[in-house]
């Protein structure tokens, strides 16, 4: 982590080492343990030594750190929350069942999963979701929870699972998009104001560009363009920054080396 030296120096901050993990590709902050202080949660894209193409062997090392007394000097506590999986791209913070503690909603090679630390200390993984997604993000719909994927890792596909009414584990799956090319960046938002969460999803290659998703009749969703070739995106987010109630769309590419801002006024994009 990083601290500044002092209150007023413009000086280089002090960079403090915490753990080392070769491969890592998300941080996130949760309160995994319900006593009211988040804990730094690390997820590793795939495990130590794998290989090009399969990347197959050890899984990935889910690691979660708590604040030690002394941050700075002190090692940090860790635990593994989960290393049989493979491929973790992306994952959530979530209090998932309700519990009063942040469970961890993983997308990996091996399907949609929920780590919930139990008490004891005790972390129990369950498949909610049979694809191979690469990123992940939940919204609602329908006054149900959903969750949106691309499938597989850096894929062609958009995936729509839906909370069972029945107390199924696994959750439906609907494919609405399989025409994209390295679809990599997912957003829930109420974009229409109608109480429902619609879907923003960005790509990087071929026609690369920004689409909404909105569900219509018989879990048939309507492509709604929001930017063609202008925004190969590596990733995106819902947010109202202007505060009429209404969110934004946030993308970043990395192959077009630029931020946009895409307006939501009075149910028009720009």
């Amino acid at each position: 982590w990083i601290q500044r030296r002092a209150a007023h120096d413009v000086g280089l901050w002090s960079l403090i080492p915490i753990a080392e993990e070769p491969t890592l590709h998300r941080i996130r902050w949760g309160d995994v343990d319900g006593d009211g202080r988040a804990e730094l949660i690390v997820a590793p894209l795939h495990g130590r030594g794998n290989q090009r193409p399969d990347w197959n062997g050890q899984g990935a090392r889910i690691l979660v750190f708590r604040i030690p007394g002394n941050p700075a000097s002190d090692p940090w506590p860790v635990e593994v929350a989960d290393d049989s999986l493979h491929i973790v791209h992306n994952f959530l913070v979530t209090d998932f069942d309700a519990d009063g503690r942040d469970d961890l909603v993983t997308a990996s090679r091996e399907g949609v999963h929920v780590l919930a630390r139990k008490n004891g200390g005790n972390w129990r993984k369950t498949r909610i979701g049979e694809g191979s997604p690469g990123e992940i993000k939940l919204g609602r719909s329908g006054g149900k929870r959903v969750l949106a994927t691309v499938e597989p890792w850096h894929g062609n596909s958009v995936v729509i699972y839906s909370e069972p009414g029945n107390g199924d584990t696994l959750w439906p799956r609907t494919v609405i998009e399989d025409q994209l090319q390295q679809a990599h960046a997912l957003g829930w938002g109420d974009f229409d104001g109608d109480g429902d969460d619609e879907l923003a999803v960005g790509w990087r290659e071929g026609a690369f560009g920004v689409a909404m998703y909105k569900r219509g009749s018989r879990e048939r969703f309507e492509k709604i363009m929001v930017d063609e070739g202008g925004m190969a995106a590596e990733d995106l987010l819902a947010a109202d920054l202007d505060g009429d109630g209404r969110p934004e769309i946030v993308a970043g590419g990395r192959k077009t080396a630029n931020i946009r801002i895409y307006w939501n006024v009075a149910g028009r994009h720009k």
